[in-house]
C-alpha cells in the first residue's frame, strides 16, 4: 500500500516538473498566448 502511494507522489512530481518547464517555454515562446491569457 506505502509503494503505491510514493509511486503516485513520484508520477505528480514528475508531471508538476513537465507542466512548469512546458508552460515557461510557452510563455517565453508565444506572446500572443500571454496576451490572450490576460
Amino acid at each position: 500500500m506505502q509503494s503505491i502511494t510514493k509511486t503516485i507522489i513520484l508520477y505528480l512530481s514528475k508531471l508538476s516538473t513537465f507542466f512548469i518547464i512546458f508552460c515557461h517555454f510557452l510563455s517565453k515562446d508565444t506572446k500572443v498566448y500571454k496576451k490572450e491569457w490576460e
